[in-house]
Order: C-alpha cells, then sequence, then structure tokens
C-alpha cells in the first residue's frame, strides 16, 4: 500500500492539490471543516469529477468547530473521542452518502419573493461554487 501525506500550508491548496491528484484509492483529510470543503470543491472542480467522486473521502476532525463530526457522531462534547471515532470508521471502512450542499433560506422581507429571491439565491450559489474561496 502507498501513501502520501500532504501538509497544506495556505487556503485554497487542498482545492489545487486535488486537481492534480492521481491514481487515488481513498482520501483522508485531517482537518477542519473548511480544510473537507476545499478537498470536495476540489473533486468538484475535477473534469473527472463523475469518477473521482465516487472515491471515498474520510474525515478526521482536527478543526476548532468540526461541525461535520457533530453531524456523523453521537454528540459527546468530548473532541478526542470524535478522532478516535473518525479514525476507527475509516479503518473499519465505513461510509456515509452526505450531501454536498445543504441551502436553508428564510424570508426577512415580503419582498424576498419570487425574483427578487431567484437573482439571490443563483447569486449565492454562482459565489460559492464557482469562485469559491478566493
Amino acid at each position: 500500500m502507498d501513501v502520501t501525506i500532504v501538509k497544506t500550508d495556505y487556503e485554497g491548496q487542498a482545492k489545487k492539490l486535488l486537481e492534480l491528484m492521481e491514481n487515488t484509492d481513498v482520501i483522508i483529510v485531517a482537518g477542519g471543516d473548511g480544510t473537507l470543503q476545499e478537498v470536495v470543491t476540489g473533486v468538484l472542480r475535477r473534469t473527472d469529477e463523475a469518477t473521482f467522486s465516487k472515491i471515498p473521502i474520510g474525515f478526521i476532525p482536527l478543526g476548532e468547530t468540526s461541525s461535520l463530526s457533530h453531524t456523523l457522531f453521537a454528540e459527546s462534547g468530548n473532541k478526542v473521542q470524535h478522532i478516535t471515532d473518525a479514525t476507527l470508521a475509516i479503518v473499519k471502512g465505513e461510509t456515509v452518502p452526505l450531501d454536498v450542499l445543504q441551502i436553508k433560506t428564510f424570508i426577512l422581507h415580503p419582498m424576498d419573493q419570487g425574483i427578487i429571491s431567484t437573482f439571490k439565491f443563483y447569486y449565492l450559489i454562482n459565489k460559492l461554487w464557482t469562485k469559491g474561496h478566493q
């Protein structure tokens, strides 16, 4: 088994690395929600995204909040337990399909409906997924 470990040094580096990655059976992200988001964005931006997105991504929550680990594992408030549970799930090959994007909306003003709200929605998607973190 060949293993390559890459430490990212700056924001956006994980996205760039995913664009170059080849011949990969699994990706393990040890970091926070932001690092994981960069990896997923990097996968979605690939020309072979349909094939590459089938590669399992393991996540070891080392970030400040690690919101995803609270979703995947029982809420214990114990960061070490979340890291242990995540690592064990990777070793066992346990996978859980997850949606890449979840958008929740609510109306703040009666004018935030129809065309105006649709425009805001498309602008938000365009800003998040075509420009990403720059």
